[in-house]
Order: C-alpha cells, then sequence, then structure tokens
C-alpha cells in the first residue's frame, strides 16, 4: 500500500537561522509540509530576503552573527506591522521573552525544535492568514452589493410603484411591474385593475386587505415582506403602501405602493450574518489563544533555570524563583530589596557604576560578569543580561542572572583536556564530514612534519601516499559514514615525502539528533614496529635457510670426499687401456656435479629469485595434486573440492611446496591409510579469521583447506610445529622443515595459516592468503 503524501500548507516561509545544523534539518522538515521555504543564515540576511520576497511567515533564531533575530524582526515590523513571525531559541531566558512579546510575534518555540509544535504554530498562523484573506475579500464582495443595489434603487429597475384610488383600483404603475409579472407567466396589469389581484391566494387577499384599509386611514405599512405573484420561489420582495393626500384639502385620495425585490440584499444579509457569526467565533478563538499565550510566558518565566529580576531604579520589584534558588532564599522576600543587597561586596562598586550609568541613560555594556553572596555568604558567580523593559523609559529594566559554576568547572575540565590530549604520543585529528581538517595535537604535527595551520582546513588526502587502491579508501569511508568504527594500517607520505605505516582507528561525533557531524582519529607511526618485525622475521628465515643449506652442504662435502679420494686412487691405478678407467671418469664428472650443485644450494640460500605470475589457481592445484596422487598409496583417497576461483598472482612452485608438504604430512599421520580432502574457495569475509588483524583493505581471500583423518596432532606440540627442524617423527624419517616452509611461503604473500587438531580424529590445516594482484 503506498503512502499518501501529506497536503503541503500554502504558505511562502522565510527561515533566519545561523547554526548550519539546525538550519539544514529545520529546512528538512519545513519543504516536506510547507509549499515554498527560503533559509538565511543570520539576520543581516534574512532582512535583505524579506525585502526581495514577499513571506507569508518569518521563523527565526535570536542570537545570531551580524544582527540578531529580535533586531531583524523590528526591522520587518517597521516594513511591514501585520507580519507574522515566530521565534525559535535555545535561551530559555525572560528578556528574550518579553522582547518578542513587545515585538508581537505569533509564538516562541524553544529548541531542542519540537517539531509538532512548531507545524501547528505554522499551521494556526496559515489559518490567520486564510481568515483575514477571507474577511478582505468579503468586505470587498459586501461594498460591491451595496454599490449595486444602491444602482439597482436610484434606477428603479428592481422597484415596481403602482398607484391606487380609494378603492384599490390601479391607477397608474411603471413597467417593473409588467416585466416581473410576464417573468413569472402572469398576465400584465391595465389600469383600473384591481390591485388585490396580484395576489393568488384568498388568504393573502384578506392580509394585504387589511395593510391596505389601514394605509387609508393614514398609516403607512412599512417592511412588509411577501411574495405577491410567485408562492414556489426564493424570491422576496418588500412592500411599502403609503397614502396620497390631497395638497389642498390634506384628505387621503389614494395609495402609493412600492414593491422592492430585496431577494439579493437578503441573500447578502445572510452571508453578512453568517460571517459575522464566524467573526465572532474566531475572535473568540484568538482571544482563548492570547489568553493561554500569555499564561505560556509567564509559566516559562516562573519555571525559567536562569533567575530573572525585575528591577526600578535601585529596587526589585520582582524576583523568579530560580533566583530565589540561586541565592538560598525565597524569592518573594526579594521584592523592595535593593539590588546591592545580593551582590558580593568585592563587587558592588563595579556594579553599581555600571548600573547608575546606564540609569543616566549612558550606553553599558548588556552582559557582564559579575559575584553574587548567597544566604550562607557563599559566593555564587554569575552571568548578567540587563535590558530595558520599555525603551522610552531608562529606569525599569529586566535582569536575567545565569549561574556561572557549572560552566567555569566544564571550562576547566576542557581545559586538562586539552592539554593531555595536546601531550599524548598518538597523533589526534578531528575533521568535519567531507575530511576537512578543523584540529590537530602536537604528535600529529610531529609525526607528519606539517605545523597545525598547514593542515587546518585542508581536506586528509593531503597524506594520501598511492600506495593503497582506491577501494581500500571507498570501504574505510562507507564504514564511518555509516556510524561505525573502522580501525586498520594506513600508508601515508609525510611533508617531506616520505612514506610511514600507521595504525589508525576512525570514529564518527553524533549530534544530539543522532547525526554525524565529525569524524576523530586516533593515529599511531608503526613504521619502526612494522621494520623491525620484517627484519625479525627476515633474520629468522635466513638463520633457518642457512643452518639448512649447511647441513647438506656438511654432509654432502663429507661424502663426496671419501669417493672423490677413492676414484681418484682407482683411477690412477688402472691402464688408460683399461675401460673401467672410462666408467671411474664418468664417475669423477658426476662428483663435480654434485659439488656444483651444493655450491648452488648454498648460494640459494642467501638469494632466491621467484618466477612470479598470474596462475589459474584450479587448473595449476589439480595438476599439482595428479602427480601427488601417483605418489601416495592406493588406500588413501583424495576428494577434491576445487572451485573456480580465478587468477592470483605467485610463483606455481609455492603452491607445489604447499601441497606437497601438507599431502606428506597428511600420508604420514594416516600410515598410508585414509582420506585427504583439499578445498580451495573464496569464502565470505565473515568466515575469514583474523582478517582485520592481518591485513586491512583486502575485500577477497583465497582459502586452501587440507583436512586428513589420520592420528591429530598432540596439543603441546601445536605452538612448535611451524619452528625449523621440529619434529615428532623417528630419526631419520623427517627433516622438520616441512611446515617451516608452508608457513614461510604463506607469511611471504601476507597470508597465514590456521591448524586445527583433535588427537585420534585428524588434523585440518587452512591457508589464508589475500587474493588480489597486490598480494605479493
Amino acid at each position: 500500500m503506498e503512502r499518501q503524501e501529506l497536503k503541503k500548507i500554502p504558505l511562502n516561509v522565510l527561515l533566519v537561522e545561523d547554526n548550519i545544523n539546525i538550519r539544514e534539518n529545520t529546512f528538512e522538515i519545513l519543504k516536506r509540509r510547507i509549499e515554498h521555504v527560503v533559509i538565511a543564515s543570520n539576520g543581516v540576511e534574512g532582512l535583505n530576503q524579506y525585502k526581495s520576497n514577499q513571506f507569508d511567515v518569518v521563523i527565526s533564531d535570536i542570537k545570531m552573527p551580524k544582527m540578531d533575530g529580535l533586531e531583524m524582526a523590528n526591522q520587518i515590523r517597521i516594513i511591514n506591522p501585520g507580519q507574522h513571525i515566530i521565534i525559535i531559541s535555545a535561551y530559555n531566558e525572560t528578556d528574550l521573552l518579553i522582547k518578542a512579546i513587545e515585538i508581537g510575534v505569533d509564538g516562541f518555540v524553544l529548541k531542542p525544535l519540537q517539531w509538532n509544535r512548531l507545524i501547528d504554530l505554522i499551521k494556526k498562523t496559515a489559518d490567520s492568514i486564510r481568515l483575514e484573506k477571507e474577511l478582505k475579500e468579503k468586505n470587498i464582495l459586501i461594498s460591491e452589493k451595496q454599490a449595486q443595489l444602491e444602482s439597482m434603487l436610484n434606477s428603479s429597475v428592481n422597484v415596481a410603484i403602482i398607484s391606487t384610488d380609494l378603492h384599490f383600483s390601479i391607477t397608474n404603475f411603471n413597467q417593473t411591474l409588467n416585466t416581473w409579472l410576464l417573468c413569472k407567466n402572469r398576465n400584465a396589469v391595465n389600469i383600473n385593475d384591481s390591485i388585490l389581484d396580484l395576489w393568488l391566494n384568498d388568504n393573502d387577499h384578506l392580509v394585504i386587505t387589511n395593510h391596505l384599509k389601514k394605509a387609508l386611514e393614514g398609516q403607512p405599512v412599512i417592511g412588509l415582506e411577501d411574495s405577491p405573484w410567485d408562492q414556489q420561489t426564493e424570491t422576496k420582495y418588500d412592500i411599502s403602501i403609503w397614502p396620497v393626500h390631497n395638497q389642498d384639502s390634506h384628505t387621503i385620495t389614494g395609495l402609493t405602493v412600492i414593491i422592492n425585490d430585496i431577494t439579493e440584499r437578503k441573500k447578502n444579509q445572510e452571508q453578512l450574518e453568517n460571517y459575522q457569526n464566524h467573526l465572532e467565533e474566531l475572535v473568540k478563538k484568538r482571544t482563548g489563544e492570547l489568553l493561554e499565550s500569555e499564561f505560556r510566558y509567564k509559566n516559562l518565566i516562573e519555571r525559567l533555570n536562569d533567575g530573572l529580576m525585575i528591577i526600578h531604579e535601585n529596587d526589585i520589584l520582582y524576583a523568579n524563583p530560580a533566583l530565589g534558588k540561586l541565592i538560598g532564599v525565597d524569592s518573594d522576600t526579594l521584592a523592595g530589596k535593593e539590588i546591592l543587597s545580593i551582590v558580593s561586596r568585592k563587587e558592588s562598586a563595579s556594579v553599581n557604576k555600571i548600573h547608575q550609568d546606564r540609569l543616566k541613560g549612558k550606553e553599558m555594556p548588556e552582559i557582564y560578569e559579575t559575584v553574587l553572596i548567597s544566604a550562607d555568604e557563599t559566593t555564587v558567580p554569575v552571568e548578567l543580561n540587563v535590558s530595558r523593559v520599555n525603551q522610552a523609559d531608562s529606569s525599569s529594566h529586566i535582569v536575567i542572572i545565569r549561574d556561572l559554576r557549572h560552566r567555569h568547572a566544564i571550562e576547566h575540565e576542557r581545559s586538562k583536556l586539552a592539554i593531555a590530549v595536546g601531550q599524548i604520543a598518538e597523533g589526534i585529528v578531528i575533521t568535519d564530514t567531507d575530511g576537512i581538517i578543523e584540529y590537530v595535537n602536537n604528535s600529529f604535527c610531529r609525526i607528519t612534519q606539517y605545523d597545525d595551520l598547514e593542515v587546518i582546513g585542508k581536506k586528509t588526502n593531503i597524506l594520501k601516499s598511492g600506495e593503497q587502491p582506491q577501494q581500500f579508501y571507498q570501504l574505510l569511508w562507507q564504514t564511518i559514514n555509516a556510524g561505525q568504527t573502522w580501525s586498520g594500517v594506513i600508508i601515508n607520505k609525510r611533508k617531506d615525502g616520505s612514506l610511514y605505516h600507521e595504525h589508525c582507528v576512525i570514529s564518527p561525533i553524533a549530534d544530539s539528533f543522532g547525526k554525524v557531524v565529525n569524524f576523530v582519529a586516533v593515529k599511531r607511526d608503526i613504521t619502526n614496529d612494522l621494520m623491525l618485525e620484517r627484519k625479525m622475521r627476515q633474520t629468522q628465515k635466513l638463520q633457518a635457510i642457512g643452518t639448512l643449506a649447511g647441513g647438506i652442504a656438511h654432509g654432502f662435502n663429507n661424502l663426496l670426499m671419501g669417493m672423490s679420494v677413492f676414484t681418484e686412487l682407482a683411477i690412477n691405478d688402472l691402464d688408460e687401456t683399461n675401460p673401467v678407467r672410462d666408467y671411474l671418469i664418468q664417475i669423477r664428472n658426476e662428483q663435480q656435479r654434485a659439488i656444483s650443485l651444493i655450491e648452488k644450494i648454498l648460494l640459494f640460500s642467501r638469494q632466491k629469485e621467484e618466477v612470479v605470475q598470474e596462475i589459474r589457481i584450479k587448473k595449476t592445484a589439480l595438476e599439482f595434486i595428479e602427480m601427488l596422487s601417483a605418489t601416495l598409496p592406493t588406500s588413501i583417497e583424495i576428494d577434491r573440492q576445487i572451485e573456480e576461483v580465478g587468477l592470483l598472482v605467485m610463483d606455481p612452485t609455492h603452491l607445489q611446496q604447499i601441497l606437497i608438504n601438507l599431502f606428506n604430512n597428511a600420508n604420514y599421520a594416516m600410515q598410508g591409510q585414509g582420506k585427504i580432502t583439499i578445498i580451495i574457495d573464496i569464502p565470505p569475509l565473515c568466515d575469514v579469521p583474523r582478517m582485520n588483524q592481518i591485513q586491512e583493505g583486502v575485500d577477497k581471500w583465497l582459502r586452501i583447506s587440507v583436512r586428513d583423518n589420520g592420528c591429530g596432532i598432540e596439543p603441546k606440540y601445536l605452538d612448535r610445529i611451524f619452528e625449523p627442524f621440529f619434529t615428532t617423527k623417528p630419526v631419520g624419517e623427517g627433516t622438520g622443515l616441512g611446515l617451516a616452509t608452508v608457513h614461510g611461503i604463506v607469511e611471504n604473500y601476507n597470508g597465514y595459516i590456521e591448524v586445527n587438531s583433535l588427537t585420534g580424529s585428524g588434523t585440518t590445516f587452512t591457508i589464508y592468503l589475500p587474493f588480489n594482484k597486490n598480494t605479493k
């Protein structure tokens, strides 16, 4: 079922608000309900908009830069005294309320805005505007109707005039009478016809005869309403009967009957009466609203959180309960006291000077800070906001008193927090929702080599290095714009162009409406940490390879030395014509090749050249598995669950080494009898363990899983299985390099390996490699 769109209120509204978040939120709400909404960011801009356009309603904040809302409202009142104005404000202050009342605003709405209250107030204003317009149109219509009626009477177009003798016979009449009769399908009258023939009903004859006789007695009949020749219509006539006197004898000689068509006049009168009734109801309703508004303003003053007092010259006339609570007295007891009686002795001289100069009409600050004294002699820091009750009277003032103790405590805490944030080792950055930098601490400047003035106002991409793909940053922005915290490692660029790695945690900051308005990032330079980690890992790898190469070289060299000595002795003992001597020379050549191979192994232990290329994982893996299956006992079953995952950049021999070592371990664990299951696929991100801790920004991982149903690994050995040369196999059956080789290859590709084993049930090795062309 489709949702019906709300009918918009037909108004042209000007919204003036300096806070961009409130302005945009209010604009979004109003434009859904109001036909046309224009916004302005301060009083000057709002006044210029008002001068350039016509607005039905002006909605304005009070405290704004350049020109506040009340001054703007005063200027608008000069231009248009009847303008409808609604005030919105976060300040629950009596002087503002009184000023708003003096200006004559239609309503006052406190922040945070209650949208239903604001919309209801706009609806009431719209109703008032509509009724004012209707009243104006009705008055115009009534004037036009009255003018028409006067014109018709003057021209006698709608007035029939009939003269009769003493016997009620018609002696004269105007043409209007017959025109009416013919329109009603009645016969025209003639001279000497009885005037009574105009009435069809016998009962009407009796009534009209009595009126005619009364007129013959010298008593005029005025205001008789009747429809003599048409009983079936709504046409109404006003009948007047006047006696005609002889000028000489002053005797009555006949009658003059004037019949006036008052149908339109009656309709107009009925409409006017209905509209007057409507206006009376409207006045009653408006009066009730004004009384309710007066009560509401009074209630607001009584319930203000700030103290308020009305003073005349030097004496307090009224104090609200909040002021009494602030200084620990009953507010009613303050009436009649001097204002200096509640001011601290140290501040009384300065407060008195400011007040006396204000009474003399001098321009003095409206807002200033001072200290009051409470009933228990405790000092209370306050902010005074002083304004005149009446602009023409400088002796009476309204004073708003705001308690500053909480503000001072907050400012002190903020100061400590600012010092702490500025001194911590991690860099702190605060931005707006577009990534524009608003604040950085000292550690950020130390890490990036930028001064704060060089980066404030600029986007965070000033640090972008280009080392990470665009999708990395897209994922980051998607996370924080969704209101979630993002953490990971970013490669950034310092002012001098050098790159560094930082671990970054970015959190959104929401306003009271839940809308994200800022982001805060905590950054830690981990470049040295990563460098030390890489060096340690490389050192360990080289030590393992060197140990391996040294062990192989030592063993082979010992063997080859004995073989070489005895081979040379045998060659020297045989005659050159002996055919065995040629065989021994061939053996010696093979020994030299073995020596060369050992040298190559030693060289390889120092630097390995990789053949990195794009390989199709499924095809390559299946080929290796086919070769491996030929070397395994026929009693071992291989379950291949390999998906088509596409291309991956890596050395194919590395994939071969991974599969060979894992399959050999599985074969040994099952003692040649069992089932090996290999799974290669792309798992969902939620199924990838440790993803956030391993590599941020990777949205696709390759999973290689090899599972056997062999004897499993004892828990005490799980932490050591990837150590070089560690093995649980008997002497001579294993070197302890298989899993160490697999582990080194996986880490070389920025991946990781998981092991799950249950003694007596089997073991599963699962490898996760980042799946993209920048894996290496």
